[in-house]
C-alpha cells in the first residue's frame, strides 16, 4: 500500500469531525514507520484494528492531559465550539450546562475537546468549562442522580451566579422538598424541582417537540436558543436518553431503513444535507432557514412549492435502535 493509498483509507476511517489527527510516514530500513498524533485511546484502537500490520509511533492527546484535569463540564447556559481556537472561527457545536467533554490539549484561550455525547471535536472558550478529573464524575454519579432540564428555559442558581439553563442541560442533584440541589465540582447548584426530569423514556419526545416551534435557526446550535436541524433532533433523542450522532448525514447513516407506510412518531426524513423528524398526519417537524427557525412542513401530502421540493429530495426515511445513555455517561 503506497502513501496515497494509506491516507485516503485513514480519511474514511477517521471522520475529521469526530477524530483529531496527525499523521506522517517515515522509513526506517525500508520499512514505514506512522509518526504523529491523534486525540483520544478510542481512535487509537480503531486505528490499529484497521491497519494490524502497521508500525504506529503516535501521541495520544488525552494521555498528554494530567488526570486531575482530564474532563471539562460546562459552566454556562451555551458555549460555542468552533472549528478553529478563534472567535471568528466557524460555529460547527454547541455544549450546553452541565455537559461534559474530554479534554484534548490547551491553546491559549481556547481548549481543543471531545464532546462525550456526540464525540465532535473542535475548540471551546476555556473560561467556559470547568475543569473535573474522572474520580470527580464518579462523585457525581455515586452522589447524585442525574436531572435534565424539561422546560425550554429553567432558572438556576450555581455557585454565587444565577442564570438561565437551556432544555436538555444536566443537573446532577437530588429532591430536597420542591426544589433540586446538587454539586458541580466544588460549587453548590440548585433549581425548582418542577423544572427538571429525572427518569426519563422516548415517549417524553412527545411531550416536548413543539415547545420549541418558533426558536430561530442558528447554524451549529443545539439548544433553545437557537438550533440547526440536526442540533434539534439531537437535542430531543438525547433528552430521551438515547445517543445518536450530531449531523444529519452521520444520522442518517446511523438510523435503520424503513418504509414511508411504516412512519411512526419519531422516526427520522432525510434529505441532501438536512433532517426532520416525524410527527403526525404526514407532517414532520425540522429546524429550517425557510421558516427561519423550528416549524411543521407537510411531507406526505406537500401543500405548498416548498414542501413539494422537500418531499421530491427525500433521500430516506430512518428510524432509530440504539440502548439508553447512563447518567452522566462519558
Amino acid at each position: 500500500m503506497n502513501e496515497n493509498e494509506f491516507f485516503e483509507k485513514i480519511g474514511s476511517l477517521l471522520d475529521k469531525r469526530l477524530c483529531i489527527y496527525g499523521f506522517k510516514i517515515i522509513y526506517e530500513d525500508k520499512k514505514p514507520r506512522i509518526i504523529g498524533f491523534i486525540d483520544t485511546k478510542d481512535s487509537m484502537k480503531l486505528l490499529t484494528e484497521k491497519f494490524k500490520d502497521t508500525n504506529f509511533d503516535l501521541t495520544i492527546l488525552e494521555e498528554t492531559v494530567p488526570l486531575q484535569i482530564r474532563y471539562g463540564i460546562v459552566k454556562i447556559p451555551v458555549t460555542d465550539m468552533r472549528r478553529d481556537p478563534r472567535f471568528r472561527s466557524e460555529r460547527i457545536h454547541q455544549l450546553i450546562f452541565g455537559e461534559i467533554v474530554k479534554i484534548l490539549r490547551f491553546e491559549n484561550e481556547y481548549i481543543l475537546v471531545k464532546d462525550v455525547r456526540t464525540d465532535y471535536t473542535g475548540y471551546i472558550k476555556s473560561s467556559h468549562i470547568d475543569l473535573i478529573s474522572h474520580d470527580q464524575i464518579e462523585k457525581m454519579k455515586n452522589e447524585f442522580e442525574e436531572g435534565i432540564v424539561s422546560e425550554r428555559f429553567a432558572p438556576v442558581k450555581f455557585g454565587d451566579n444565577e442564570f438561565f439553563v437551556p432544555f436538555g442541560s444536566k443537573i446532577p442533584g437530588r429532591k430536597t422538598g420542591n426544589r433540586w440541589k446538587g454539586m458541580i465540582g466544588d460549587r453548590r447548584i440548585e433549581c425548582q424541582l418542577a423544572d427538571v426530569k429525572i427518569q426519563r423514556s422516548f415517549k417524553d419526545i412527545e411531550e416536548k417537540w413543539n415547545l420549541f416551534l418558533g426558536t430561530p435557526y442558528l447554524w451549529g446550535g443545539t439548544s433553545s436558543y437557537g438550533y440547526d436541524c440536526s442540533g434539534y433532533v439531537g437535542r430531543l433523542y438525547d433528552y430521551a436518553c438515547i445517543k445518536i450522532p450530531r449531523d444529519a448525514d452521520l444520522q442518517q447513516k446511523f438510523s435503520a431503513e424503513i418504509e414511508e407506510k411504516d412512519l411512526k412518531f419519531g422516526d427520522l426524513i432525510f434529505f441532501p444535507g438536512h433532517v426532520g423528524m416525524y410527527v403526525e398526519d404526514g407532517k414532520m417537524v425540522h429546524a429550517n432557514l425557510t421558516q427561519g427557525g423550528v416549524g411543521i412542513s407537510r411531507i406526505i401530502n406537500p401543500s405548498n412549492d416548498y414542501e413539494e421540493d422537500l418531499r421530491k429530495s427525500i433521500l430516506k426515511f430512518g428510524r432509530v435502535h440504539s440502548i439508553n445513555i447512563k447518567e452522566f455517561d462519558f
